[in-house]
């Protein structure tokens, strides 16, 4: 049923990637500079880490620099991705269900989604985060269940791998989080110790190097430019724009320009100032962040600003998520969109603190502990240190809240239908293979 879906989307509808986000997306190098020293220019990356422009760095190796050859071989890595995201809510779902149709339904639910095919469409990479993300879910449930070393190892490489995509995931991020994870199987054994210590170093290897080879610890060089995003009232001459105007555009690649060693020194000098604006209206900080959540949860992860081409023949309903129109008026239907949006979100979250108290299968009470800490921290990094991206970022978290969403309505279903035949994720203790 997915391939028949990819196979409307694409020959029905005509929507696929867009090439040019390959060489026109900031976060980019360059392809020919890709193809031509993988390595060297990995090493030379300061403004992001390096793992994503290594894949198009592959990609564009075996397209020879070909801008569209290298969009369909991302594409279908995208397309595996799916595949695999659709096993590993599978997977989730018949662990906490203990329903193999219902954990079927909705992995299947997920990916015929609007946000499953936007994303995947999209040639950056969110659909690799959700899917490292969906991975860590995973084996943090193994973990938990078994405490085989083996289920700690995938589920710190992909905190680790994750850490090597995107500086939101900062050596402090996996720190907490592993030890959360420590913490919620204590008493971990020695090994587990270990091998935690182990991927904290690994999280930092993209700081040591530019430590080493530019003066900075960091895993990207556009911090100071993103909080000036989000400092109140934003920083006078600290945005990308600013930045073009000040040193040029060469080559006319915009991911070369924004990985132009003197971009360093211009975000240092931007993080100090937006520090300083933060520490003077802290109050005004914490409000317009929490502004920029509520938004955040008031939009579906397909509302963002990069849609793939004839992505306007997607069959979406209230498709117009802007509540005001040009002459200031609200749009009605804007309004309930976002706020059903919302309620959903939200309430979704309710239930999962509310599983996290109240479930009688200590299994799950462990696995939301930590899954509260990774989207506590994920949601304060995401919207504390950037601006205007909240949807895309949220797709990485989506699988789950898809899932607890999907877990929320089953229970209302059986609240008001009645119990059924079948378990509830109220149940007591899961065997460790589900059934």
């Amino acid at each position: 049923m997915i391939l028949l879906n990819r196979a409307v989307v694409a020959f029905g509808l005509g929507i696929a990637p867009d090439p040019d986000v390959l060489d026109l997306h900031w976060q980019h190098l360059s392809l020919a500079d890709l193809r031509a020293d993988l390595v060297g220019s990995l090493v030379d990356l300061h403004a992001q880490p390096p793992l994503w422009n290594g894949v198009i760095g592959l990609a564009s190796i075996a397209c020879d620099a070909r801008v569209d050859c290298a969009a369909r071989v991302l594409h279908g890595l995208h397309l595996v991705l799916s595949m695999g995201l659709f096993l590993l809510l599978y997977a989730l779902g018949r662990r906490l269900l203990r329903h193999r149709g219902a954990a079927a339904l909705i992995a299947l639910g997920f990916s015929l989604s609007p946000a499953a095919i936007y994303y995947e469409n999209y040639l950056f990479y969110p659909q690799l985060t959700a899917f490292l993300f969906a991975v860590f879910a995973w084996a943090l449930l193994r973990w938990l269940d078994d405490r085989g070393l083996v289920s700690l190892a995938v589920l710190a490489g992909a905190l680790v791998t994750l850490s090597w995509t995107w500086t939101l995931f900062h050596p402090v991020f996996v720190l907490v989080v592993l030890a959360a994870v420590l913490v919620a199987a204590r008493p971990a054994p020695r090994a587990a110790l270990i091998m935690a210590a182990v991927a904290l170093l690994l999280s930092l290897a993209p700081a040591i190097k530019n430590q080493v080879r530019f003066g900075f610890f960091g895993a990207g060089s556009w911090l100071g430019l993103n909080l000036s995003q989000v400092a109140p009232g934003g920083v006078d001459g600290c945005g990308f724009s600013d930045y073009i105007a000040l040193h040029g555009q060469p080559d006319g690649h915009l991911g070369s320009m924004f990985n132009d060693p003197r971009m360093i020194a211009y975000s240092a000098a931007c993080r100090d100032a937006a520090l300083e604006r933060i520490r003077a209206q802290p109050l005004t900080y914490a409000r317009d962040r929490l502004r920029q959540v509520i938004s955040a949860l008031s939009l579906r992860p397909s509302d963002y600003i990069f849609d793939p081409p004839n992505w306007d023949r997607y069959p979406i309903l209230l498709r117009q998520t802007e509540i005001r129109a040009s002459d200031g008026s609200l749009r009605p239907v804007a309004v309930a969109t976002r706020l059903g949006v919302l309620g959903f979100n939200l309430a979704v979250l309710a239930f999962m603190l509310w599983r996290m108290g109240r479930s009688r299968n200590p299994l799950e009470r462990r696995f939301l502990g930590v899954m509260a800490v990774f989207v506590v921290l994920f949601f304060g990094l995401a919207h504390g240190a950037n601006g205007s991206e909240q949807e895309r970022m949220r797709f990485t978290i989506h699988p789950l809240l898809w899932l607890y969403g999907c877990l929320m309505l089953w229970a209302a279903a059986r609240g008001l239908w009645g119990r059924g035949s079948h378990p509830s994720p109220s149940s007591g203790p899961l065997p460790g293979g589900g059934r």
